[in-house]
C-alpha cells in the first residue's frame, strides 16, 4: 500500500493500523473485531461444551484440570454500515469551522474502509451511494459535498433532522454506526435523535466540531450577528460571560442525555486561526488524526 496520498496528512500505511472503536456489530464478514463468537484469534470467553462444537475450540487442559467440557469463544471479525451525517447549515462556513469537519470526514473515510459500507449523509437532504472496502477514494466527503443541492430539506431542529436520518435506516441490531458532524448549537432537546437512534437500534457518535472562538470567545464588547436568522445585536463582556457558562451548561446537558442513552458525545473543538488561508488541509487531517486517536474514536486494530 502506498505510504501517502499527496493530497492528505496522514499517511496511508498508518491509517490503515487503526478502525473505529464502535459498538455495532454487523453480520458482514470485515477486517474489525467484534464481540461475537467467531474464528478470529481473539480470545473471548468459556461457556459449557455443546454438541456441534468444533473439537479444535474445547478448551482441554480445562477438562484436564476440572473433568467439564467447555468451549473457548473467539471475536469474530465483523464489519457495520457506517453512515457519516454531516451539518450543512449556514453556521458551520463560520470561522471556517466547515474545513476542520471535511478534514474529520476524510479520517473517518479512510478508516470506514476497514467496515462492511460507507454512506455520506447531509444535514439538508441528499445521501450518496452506499460506498465499500478499499475503493473508497481519500476525498469523497469532498466530492459529496460539492455536489449542488436540487431540494433541501429543511427541519425544526437539528435533532429532528438527525433522528429522520435515523428512522431512514434499516433496523438490524448493532449493524450500523451513526457519526454525526456539527456544532450542535441547537437549543432544542436531544431526545428525539436518541429516541430513534433507539429505534434502530443504532450506535450513535455525536462528533461536536466547534470553532475555537465559539468556545472560547474574548470578552470585550462586540455584535452578534446569527447566520441562520440573520438578526445582529450588540453584546459585551458580561454577555460573553454568561454565552460561555450556557455552552458549558448546554454541552453538560447533552453528554449526560447521550451517555444515558449509551451512546457518546465527543467535542472535538478546530484549532485556533482556522482560516482559509492556514493551516493547510494537510495539517488539519493531521489534527484530526491525532484528536480522533486521543478521544477513543479510532482505536489500533
Amino acid at each position: 500500500m502506498p505510504d501517502a496520498d499527496p493530497a492528505r496528512g496522514v499517511p496511508s500505511g498508518l491509517l490503515n493500523r487503526y478502525a473505529l472503536a464502535t459498538h455495532a456489530r454487523g453480520s458482514t464478514r470485515g477486517e474489525r473485531t467484534s464481540r461475537q463468537a467467531g474464528s478470529s484469534l481473539d480470545y473471548l470467553d468459556d461457556r459449557p461444551y455443546q454438541p456441534g462444537d468444533d473439537p479444535r475450540a474445547v478448551d482441554w487442559r480445562a477438562y484436564a484440570r476440572t473433568g467439564r467440557l467447555t468451549t473457548r469463544l473467539y471475536q469474530a471479525e465483523r464489519a457495520a454500515d457506517v453512515h457519516l451525517l454531516i451539518d450543512d447549515s449556514p453556521s458551520m462556513q463560520l470561522y471556517a469551522k466547515h474545513r476542520w469537519v471535511n478534514a474529520i470526514a476524510r479520517i473517518l473515510t479512510g478508516a470506514s474502509r476497514h467496515e462492511g459500507s460507507l454512506r455520506f449523509h447531509r444535514l439538508s437532504g441528499t445521501s450518496s451511494p452506499p460506498r465499500q472496502g478499499h475503493a473508497i477514494p481519500h476525498n469523497a466527503i469532498d466530492t459529496f459535498l460539492a455536489t449542488s443541492l436540487s431540494e433541501p430539506t429543511t427541519d425544526a431542529s437539528l435533532p429532528s433532522a438527525i433522528a429522520r436520518h435515523a428512522l431512514a435506516l434499516p433496523s438490524h441490531p448493532g449493524a450500523a454506526l451513526l457519526i454525526v458532524l456539527s456544532d450542535f448549537l441547537d437549543p432544542h432537546s436531544l431526545q428525539p435523535a436518541l429516541r430513534a437512534a433507539r429505534a434502530r437500534r443504532l450506535d450513535l457518535l455525536l462528533l461536536a466540531t466547534l470553532a475555537h472562538d465559539e468556545r472560547h470567545p474574548t470578552p470585550t464588547s462586540a455584535e452578534l450577528h446569527d447566520v441562520e436568522t440573520g438578526s445582529r445585536i450588540d453584546v459585551d463582556a458580561d454577555d460573553v460571560r454568561r454565552y460561555r457558562q450556557a455552552l458549558d451548561e448546554h454541552e453538560a446537558l447533552l453528554l449526560r442525555q447521550t451517555r444515558d442513552a449509551g451512546h457518546r458525545y465527543v467535542p472535538l473543538t478546530a484549532p485556533p486561526d482556522l482560516t482559509a488561508t492556514a493551516p493547510s488541509d494537510a495539517s488539519l487531517e493531521r489534527t484530526a488524526f491525532h484528536e480522533l486517536v486521543k478521544r477513543g474514536i479510532l482505536r489500533r486494530r
